[in-house]
């Protein structure tokens, strides 16, 4: 990426990082209109209305949604965030698949499992 795209990225992931994710999407969903073909940008931005849901535990459930669906929409392969939007349709409060794929990442092949 380029020097300016970078400095966004930073800046955005650093406003999320300090829980300010209205602010970080702002500033990446204005990005994305003035250069919609960055595959950076859509990721980072994806993932932050990921973020922003599961930050968020008083945001309403039609929020929710339209959040995670905008992830989907900027990243089709979000896993989590595909979980965690059928979780939501669903109204199953725990199911399985959505507990997994929220939970922690996978342990490397390497690991022995005890």
């Amino acid at each position: 990426p380029k020097l300016e795209e970078r400095n966004e990225l930073e800046h955005a992931s650093m406003l999320a990082g300090q829980g300010d994710f209205d602010d970080a999407i702002a500033l990446l969903e204005q990005r994305l209109r003035t250069n919609p073909r960055e595959p950076a940008t859509q990721r980072l931005l994806a993932d932050l209305y990921f973020q922003k849901v599961q930050a968020t535990p008083g945001l309403d459930k039609t929020a929710a949604i339209r959040g995670l669906e905008r992830s989907l929409q900027l990243d089709p392969t979000h896993a989590a965030a595909k979980a965690r939007l059928w979780q939501l349709k669903s109204g199953n409060a725990t199911p399985r698949a959505a507990q997994a794929a929220v939970a922690a990442p996978p342990r490397p092949a390497s690991t022995p499992v005890r």
